[in-house]
């Protein structure tokens, strides 16, 4: 009764293959297979199937004798011997033998909405739709997983929106572009990505048990990992979208990021925040602890921040240079970086330096591109040379190259 109720209050629809259930058990059935000689004897509803049974002249329901105990008798006399003379009352003349079971059989002729239960016929081959439909299905189960788990994908948006409106809030001394303030502008913007994709690596667990799940269901053919994929890589992108928007706006509403820069912004948050999900869902389809994928997980990111962010390329050992060139992490932050400071105006500066203010105070430059070859000096990675456009190419091909990785690996477990 408690599969019902989960059933019904889900609106999922539960298959059970029942051997000689109970008076109530066979009562929460909406609908009943029987089977005879291994071929269909009624498929519908199970109100229905006393009426059916007494169309073809089956004997009454005797006294005391539940639903279920009927329709194994009168389909399945062989399993109860001379027993099954006495599934009518004793005034009923109809000697119910096995040549009777043949003619319920033969005499069976499913309805236009039932003909998909029996098994007479042709297979019926798949419609050019059949994966769109399936595709639909997986849509919607994972729209309403995300509603039953907030953990997927609707916690993580106001733990992004209120983690960088309390550090915007902090920083929001940096709302006029002065000297003083371009360091914290460019860790804001760190912020802003890691906050992100750090909560990623709390979603492991949720990726885990939906891979048992997929594993599961794809070896019962229920749909193929092309359908997988798609449908999950639509609400993601869905997601991620929204996921930047909330790790922008209280940047942009506080400290105010550069106007013109505003959708290169959130495009930018989008692409590494893909590379962030698609390095989770990797991991849980590689490992089979989910612990251990969130410590691989936190590690590279942690390796990814670090690497060309505050440590320098070129003084990097060579076991971590080779990453530190194709590190999405570091060139999310350079791409933002550029885009927010590149085309905006510095005060404090003067033509030639004459307002800035003695050392040790900073002093980078009046126009987009003397900061950012300032800041070069400090951060050698930076500089006005690079492009935020090929930066932010190479964490999409980043990201896309991990999509592959992972539908790589969902195919070959899914065979």
């Amino acid at each position: 009764k408690h599969l019902y109720k989960v059933a019904k209050a889900s609106r999922m629809i539960v298959v059970c293959l029942v051997d000689q259930p109970t008076h109530r058990t066979f009562e929460l059935f909406d609908d009943t297979l029987s089977l005879a000689q291994g071929r269909v004897s009624y498929c519908g509803p199970t109100a229905g199937i006393l009426a059916h049974m007494f169309s073809l002249g089956a004997p009454s329901l005797a006294a005391g004798m539940s639903l279920a105990e009927y329709v194994l008798e009168v389909t399945s006399p062989a399993i109860l011997g001379e027993d099954a003379a006495l599934v009518a009352c004793p005034r009923e003349a109809w000697n119910w033998q096995q040549e009777n079971v043949e003619r319920i059989v033969q005499k069976w002729q499913p309805t236009k909405a039932e003909s998909a239960c029996t098994a007479a016929g042709p297979p019926r081959t798949p419609t050019p739709c059949a994966g769109c439909r399936r595709w639909l299905v997986l849509l919607r189960r994972r729209a309403f997983v995300a509603s039953r788990d907030p953990r997927l994908y609707l916690a993580r948006l106001p733990v992004a929106f209120f983690g960088n409106l309390l550090v915007a809030s902090a920083y929001s001394g940096a709302s006029t572009r002065t000297q003083d303030v371009v360091l914290m502008r460019v860790g804001l913007l760190a912020w802003a990505l890691g906050v992100a994709m750090l909560i990623s690596a709390l979603v492991l667990p949720v990726y885990h048990a939906e891979r048992r799940t997929a594993e599961r269901e794809m070896h019962d053919n229920m749909y193929g990992p092309v359908a997988y994929l798609s449908a999950h890589a639509t609400v993601d992108i869905a997601f991620l979208l929204a996921l930047a928007v909330s790790c922008w706006l209280p940047g942009y509403v506080i400290v105010g990021y550069w106007p013109e820069a505003s959708i290169p912004l959130i495009l930018i948050f989008a692409s590494a925040f893909w590379v962030a999900e698609n390095l989770a869902q990797l991991l849980a389809w590689c490992f089979p602890q989910y612990f251990v994928s969130m410590a691989v997980y936190t590690a590279l990111t942690l390796i990814g921040f670090l690497c060309g962010n505050v440590l320098d390329i070129d003084r990097l050992g060579w076991h971590l240079r080779w990453f530190a060139h194709i590190n999405p992490w570091f060139k999310a932050h350079r791409a933002a970086v550029q885009a927010d400071f590149q085309d905006a105006g510095w005060e404090g500066y003067g033509y030639h330096g004459e307002r800035c203010l003695p050392p040790p105070a900073l002093c980078f430059g009046s126009e987009g591109y003397q900061v950012l070859d300032g800041l070069a000096n400090l951060l050698p990675s930076y500089g006005s040379e690079h492009d935020p456009l090929s930066d932010a190419g190479s964490v999409l091909l980043f990201g896309a190259a991990l999509k592959l990785a992972h539908a790589a690996r969902v195919l070959l477990r899914s065979r």
